[in-house]
């Protein structure tokens, strides 16, 4: 049986093969050619049914305290319960910012899901808006791509421009240290003279080099790496969509085996990341179990208390009770000292002997 990380990653797969063939489907339009209308259709059945076997299993196995979990296939996106219109349970598939996650957060022991209404008026003060449209921007591509294998359209070299020549930005840290490190200006004052001379063509120089990279990890807090094939390394910032920093991934070894290094150092870090996952997982886990406890513990603590609140007071009237006897005694007592007092007389003198 297939583990919660493994149906979420399927889940997120099978939702990007959806997208990207939703994209597909709008680029294309009204075509003319009925065997690509024909294969799109077919292939976004498939996707929806692949998207919809996930997405139950991810429901059967999200935990009853929790209506949010993370994806591990992609930093800083959530999967959100909510309850359709119908009344059953489904999901949303969103970028949520980090600073907001508590918003949209609920613990389904005590508090209903969402409504979908209520989650559509919440998302947009959320929704990390950088994250989404660097998704879409990826969807598009791919699509874009699809399209150009299937001999379509030659999109793709003009859709690649516009993503990396109009919309990528370069920081003032990251065209310094390229003068620095690729065109070996090492001084520092050197190096920003040069990039204040010739701005726009370490900008270009940058740019190029970046379109040339391949995305190879991105960090939890959604910042990018890009290697190209020159192993040069590009810190990327896609919710500002500039380049952070840029530097040769150099291990004093020959180009060749630099790049077999970086590699190989890649799959160490995915081990460890997908370790990373499976212990976060297992600690939400536990974290649920164990408040879950901690919940059955105070609700004792509180049986305890109402328990001991209740005795309280049955000793307070048991007290009461005491005093009240108490009174009536020496009520009697007075009433008998003063019947007593009216015929007997008894002073409190000295019984001593007598004068002689």
């Amino acid at each position: 049986m297939a583990s919660f990380k493994q149906l979420l990653v399927t889940l997120v797969q099978a939702k990007i093969a959806y997208d990207v063939i939703e994209k597909q489907i709008e680029l294309i339009g009204e075509s003319d050619d009925s065997d690509i209308s024909t294969s799109l259709a077919s292939q976004m059945i498939k996707a929806r049914d692949a998207m919809e076997t996930a997405k139950t299993g991810v429901l059967k196995k999200m935990t009853l305290v929790s209506n949010v979990v993370e994806t591990a296939m992609l930093p800083g996106w959530y999967m959100v319960t909510f309850q359709d219109k119908d009344g059953s349970r489904d999901l949303l598939f969103a970028p949520v910012l980090s600073n907001s996650l508590y918003l949209i957060q609920r613990n389904v022991k005590e508090e209903s899901d969402w409504k979908r209404s209520e989650l559509d008026t919440l998302l947009p003060s959320v929704v990390d808006s950088y994250k989404q449209q660097a998704y879409e921007d990826t969807v598009a591509k791919k699509a874009i791509k699809a399209l150009s294998e299937m001999g379509w359209v030659d999109w793709e070299e003009e859709v690649e421009d516009q993503t990396t020549e109009s919309q990528i930005k370069t920081s003032y840290h990251a065209e310094c240290r390229w003068v620095q490190r690729v065109m070996g200006i090492s001084s520092e004052y050197k190096a920003a003279d040069y990039r204040n001379d010739h701005i726009e063509e370490v900008r270009e120089a940058i740019k190029r080099g970046f379109s040339t990279a391949e995305r190879v990890w991105v960090a939890e807090d959604g910042v990018e790496y890009w290697f190209d094939p020159d192993n040069m390394m590009y810190v990327y910032d896609p919710s500002q969509q500039t380049i952070i920093t840029v530097y040769e991934s150099d291990f004093t070894f020959s180009k060749d085996i630099n790049r077999s290094i970086v590699f190989s150092q890649l799959e160490e870090i995915k081990s460890a990341w997908d370790k990373l996952v499976d212990v976060k997982e297992c600690h939400k886990d536990a974290e649920d179990q164990i408040a879950a406890e901690i919940g059955s513990i105070d609700d004792q603590i509180a049986l305890l208390q109402a328990e001991i609140d209740l005795l309280s007071a049955k000793k307070q009237t048991k007290l009461s009770e005491k005093l009240e006897s108490l009174r009536v005694m020496e009520s009697a007592r007075t009433q008998y000292t003063t019947e007593f007092n009216k015929l007997f007389r008894y002073n409190k003198i000295s019984w001593g002997e007598p004068d002689v």
